[in-house]
């Protein structure tokens, strides 16, 4: 009797979007008899055992990235790439050695370039196809389009009649890139929306640090009934702040908001754009794509968007946000 065909995820660990965003496709490999296996490191990979504790997972190297101050994170991560390609190798090497020991029929990776197999179609899951700024192009451009070519097919989290991602996701790669619509972990459940106003601080632990920071002295100082989720460790002792909640808590939280902030990442424009959910966003700062998305975005009408570039322009603009609702 043929066994089971096993599908190997690749996650990468920045903030919890990659992560959530994969869970649907998780979902539909186990719902089609697939066995599951998932890589990833810290977050991410504490976040899918959590939710699916049946699959088997392996760690991969961290890629120990940080925000840069200022407008410089495009280069900045571009050179961390290619001065540290060391980190590439290393994931090849844990993804030959689990194929070597395992029976994986596909590979799926999420934004992470050295996990791919040259004796098994690997999948890229990712809504940059192009460079945003001409820091990208200049730094780096090449050099991942180069990467992009050791993967048979790409999926691109969008759908082209109604695209979140503007010309980051235009094909420019012909028949192996595939469409497959916006992707959201959540559910949507009737009849459970409030006014309840949902802060969302996730993202590298320094940033997520600032921002619960930032979003609990807005909310504290003129909300009466709001949530903070975040992914790092507070000394704000205040039980309306939550770490790292289950997904049942955070499906029932996201459907409850009358109001999410957060920030611009594109797997919360997903979410949002799945539940149709108001929203106050805003890039993080020296975050280029997010600043792209902010005024790719900032005509909706159920987003109100906020593209100053620091803390303290953010801070002053969201007390603003805040009072209208």
């Amino acid at each position: 009797m043929e066994g089971k065909r096993r599908v190997l995820f690749a996650v990468l660990n920045w903030g919890l979007g990659h992560a959530t965003r994969c869970v649907p496709l998780i979902q539909q490999c186990m719902l089609d008899g697939m066995d599951v296996s998932i890589a990833s490191d810290g977050h991410a990979l504490r976040y899918l055992q959590g939710l699916f504790p049946q699959a088997q997972f392996l760690d991969l190297p961290s890629y120990n990235i940080d925000y840069a101050k200022g407008r410089m994170l495009v280069p900045r991560l571009l050179q961390h790439f290619t001065e540290n390609s060391g980190l590439l190798q290393q994931e090849q090497k844990v993804i030959a050695e689990y194929v070597q020991q395992n029976e994986v029929s596909l590979i799926i990776s999420d934004s992470r370039l050295g996990c791919y197999h040259p004796g098994l179609k690997s999948v890229l899951l990712t809504h940059q196809l192009n460079p945003f700024t001409r820091w990208q192009h200049f730094f780096g451009g090449r050099w991942y389009q180069r990467r992009l070519k050791n993967f048979q097919e790409i999926w691109v989290p969008d759908d082209e009649a109604l695209s979140l991602s503007g010309r980051l996701g235009i094909n420019r790669f012909g028949d192996k890139v595939k469409y497959i619509g916006h992707l959201s972990q959540y559910q949507k459940l009737e009849g459970v929306a409030d006014n309840l106003v949902l802060g969302i601080a996730s993202g590298p632990p320094s940033h997520s640090k600032r921002m619960t920071q930032m979003l609990y002295e807005a909310f504290s100082a003129g909300l009466d009934d709001w949530i903070i989720v975040h992914t790092e460790p507070t000394e704000i002792d205040d039980s309306r702040l939550i770490q790292l909640p289950t997904w049942v808590e955070m499906n029932t939280l996201m459907n409850r908001a009358g109001c999410v902030v957060s920030n611009c990442g594109y797997s919360t424009l997903m979410d949002l754009k799945v539940l149709e959910k108001p929203a106050i966003l805003f890039p993080t700062p020296g975050q280029q794509e997010q600043r792209f998305l902010a005024k790719q975005h900032g005509n909706d009408t159920r987003w109100r968007v906020i593209e100053d570039n620091t803390f303290t322009q953010q801070k002053a603009q969201l007390y603003e946000a805040l009072r209208v609702l």
